[in-house]
Formats: structure tokens, sequence, C-alpha cells
């Protein structure tokens, strides 16, 4: 395999290509980052509070710091609640 050396996007470091990720972008072109800069661009969920969601819809009571029904996607269902199993029968 030819190591292919590319500019990070982020830190402008030379990396080889099989050690880079691409980012979506809106030209043609590719564009990558090295690892290092993509852990620290990320955010950790743990950051996220979860909020206890029940889905009228779908009838499914679940935690998550988005506010959708993993389910049926849907976000106008949705109520903030701490439904029990005796609740629901």
């Amino acid at each position: 395999m030819l190591r292919v050396p590319v500019n990070c996007v982020e830190c402008k470091n030379r990396i080889d290509k099989a050690e880079a990720l691409i980012v979506p972008g809106s030209s043609y072109e590719k564009k990558f980052i090295c690892k290092s800069c993509f852990a620290d661009k990320r955010t950790p969920a743990k950051d996220k509070p979860k909020i206890s969601y029940y889905c009228q819809k779908c009838k499914y009571h679940f935690k998550s710091s988005k506010a959708s029904c993993p389910y049926c996607n849907k976000t106008d269902f949705l109520v903030k609640s701490n439904v029990s199993l005796r609740d629901l029968l």
C-alpha cells in the first residue's frame, strides 16, 4: 500500500492518508483530519444530561439527550415525565 501524505484540515500537519479521516464538505475535493484533532473536536455524550421522555404515539418510555423518539423519530408526541409501568397498566 502506498503512503500518500495529506494535510490535516485542523492542525495543518502532514499525515498518511491511511491514518486520516475524511471530513464531509460542500466541495468535491476530499478534506482530511487526523485522529487526534477529530478526538478533540468531538463532544462526548456524557456532558449532555439525559431526560426521561414518553412517546404517546409509540407508548414508549426512554431516556435520551435528544428530544426525538427512537422508534418513530417524531418530536410532537413526546412528553417529559416519569411514567412508571404501573401508570401504563
